[in-house]
């Protein structure tokens, strides 16, 4: 499969039902040939599939495991005490999100999921927070002893990672290093906890845990709790994609 330039992309099989497995630990070296290699592999990756697994990351499974059980000890919270931090409180949409609040068609289309969000943690005389920039701001915590450290630990760790490999698909690109990180000093990475409402309801296009989306950011790092995501392959194929281990 090619375009119409010279660039020839790797040919992708219409039955082939597998995300290529990234190895990230190259990156975590001092070898300029490691991180050249695993740079070459998320721009292709990112050319083809469009969607990949990373293993090497750094991220412990200490840290996964809390952050699942942080996540579970919110959502199972009741409504009342996760509304005392409603996104709606706030300019700069931290906090929770119910599941009605989840896509702009509600009750047509239902997302049965809720979310608790985050984001780089600015004071709040910081002067993108001053001007009203949606994005820019501190954010809001639950009364959960131990929570904010819990979140927020894992939250800085996979905002690294994400800046050093968005260093490695620049240079996958030719850009020189941190030409891109460079302007991310106060960025707008989301943390999302996902939680997914219990229903009854007959799944169809218009009621379904999250419908089919995009992302607004340059890339989505997802961890996973169960099976159930798809992503549309280079063929317009919805394909499964469950976790693996770590």
């Amino acid at each position: 499969m090619a375009d119409s330039g010279d660039v020839e992309l790797k040919a992708l099989s219409v039955d082939d039902a597998t995300l290529p497995v990234i190895d990230l630990s190259g990156l975590f070296t001092e070898n300029a040939e490691d991180k050249a290699a695993v740079a070459q592999a998320l721009g292709e990756a990112a050319r083809t599939s469009g969607f990949f697994y990373i293993t090497g990351h750094g991220v412990s499974q200490d840290q996964m495991d809390a952050i699942f059980a942080a996540s579970k000890e919110f959502h199972e919270k009741p409504r009342s005490f996760k509304m005392k931090t409603w996104s709606g409180f706030t300019t700069n949409h931290r906090g929770y999100v119910p599941f009605e609040e989840n896509g702009s068609c509600f009750p047509k289309i239902i997302n049965f999921y809720e979310a608790w969000d985050m984001s780089f943690e600015a004071p709040e005389d910081h002067p993108d927070y001053l001007a009203g920039w949606r994005m820019t701001g501190p954010n809001v915590w639950p009364e959960i002893a131990g929570w904010r450290d819990t979140v927020s630990a894992y939250y800085d760790t996979v905002s690294k990672l994400g800046l050093r490999m968005l260093d490695a698909l620049g240079s996958g690109l030719d850009v020189p290093t941190e030409e891109l990180t460079r302007h991310l000093a106060c960025h707008a990475s989301q943390l999302r906890l996902l939680g997914y409402v219990e229903n009854d309801m007959t799944q169809t296009k218009d009621l379904t845990g999250i419908s089919a989306h995009s992302d607004f950011g340059c890339f989505t790092i997802m961890l996973q709790g169960a099976p159930g995501l798809q992503v549309m392959n280079a063929y317009d194929v919805w394909i499964e994609a469950p976790p693996i281990p770590g």
